[in-house]
């Protein structure tokens, strides 16, 4: 899950998301590209592709080195 609002992106994964997991509706985080860069460097993988989609959907093709 992704979007490109930093301001609705920020509440989503600091407000909406931490209460809906306290009621039990999973763990769920909502990455832009740079939080995704970030897990692939940290991970020695390579992201080839980000792309944002309607509904907030991500596609990304991430590689192993």
């Amino acid at each position: 899950m992704t979007m490109k609002n930093r301001l609705l992106h920020w509440f989503v994964n600091k407000i909406e998301l931490p209460i809906l997991n306290w009621f039990g509706y999973g763990d769920v985080h909502c990455y832009n590209r740079e939080e995704l860069q970030e897990l692939c460097d940290k991970t020695g993988l390579t992201l080839e592709h980000f792309e944002q989609r309607k509904g907030l959907r991500l596609h990304a093709v991430i590689r192993k080195i």
